[in-house]
């Protein structure tokens, strides 16, 4: 998504492991930097925290069919990626934290504000 907004992969082409854990606490560029077409609410995907991101594609799909019910939080404002210190800190915390399970997707559904549900309305398949 990132990709199709701003025109260019997040971090680049990652090359190595180092590379790739760097990612864990490092953001990439605002896409509204590189794209002044991006709306605000948009950035909400590139949270850091796993608990401020949109929980299911069901949600996000939501807000891009109704963005004038987002409400912006400070990642919207940002025009450049985090700072030095700010990355720091974020490393410090994820690799202080203790590892913790995974949690079951059944409480991610659990959270998720839409229902889908399909219906055939096509005479003569309720016979």
């Amino acid at each position: 998504m990132y990709f199709l907004a701003a025109g260019q992969r997040p971090f680049g082409e990652p090359q190595g492991v180092n590379s790739w854990r760097r990612l864990l606490w490092r953001d990439p560029v605002p896409p509204r930097a590189r794209n002044a077409a991006v709306p605000p609410w948009l950035q909400r995907c590139l949270e850091t925290d796993p608990e401020a991101r949109y929980a299911t594609a069901a949600q996000l799909a939501f807000d891009l069919q109704h963005p004038d019910q987002v409400p912006l939080t400070a990642r919207a404002a940002p025009m450049r990626h985090d700072g030095i210190f700010t990355v720091f800190w974020r490393w410090l915390r994820v690799s202080r934290q203790p590892k913790r399970p995974r949690p079951a997707l059944t409480s991610h559904l659990a959270n998720a504000p839409i229902v889908v549900a399909a219906i055939d309305l096509e005479p003569g398949m309720m016979d």
